[in-house]
C-alpha cells in the first residue's frame, strides 16, 4: 500500500509540474510576442 501511495503522490506533483510549465511558456509566448518575432 505504502509504494501505491507513493505512486500516486510521484504522479500528481509529475502532473502539477507540467501543468505549470506549460501555463508559464503559454503566458510568456502571449506576453511577449516582440520577443519571437525578432
Amino acid at each position: 500500500m505504502q509504494k501505491s501511495g507513493w505512486q500516486i503522490q510521484a504522479f500528481y506533483l509529475w502532473d502539477a509540474l507540467i501543468c505549470n510549465l506549460r501555463r508559464v511558456a503559454d503566458v510568456g509566448f502571449h506576453s511577449t510576442p516582440e520577443l519571437n518575432a525578432s
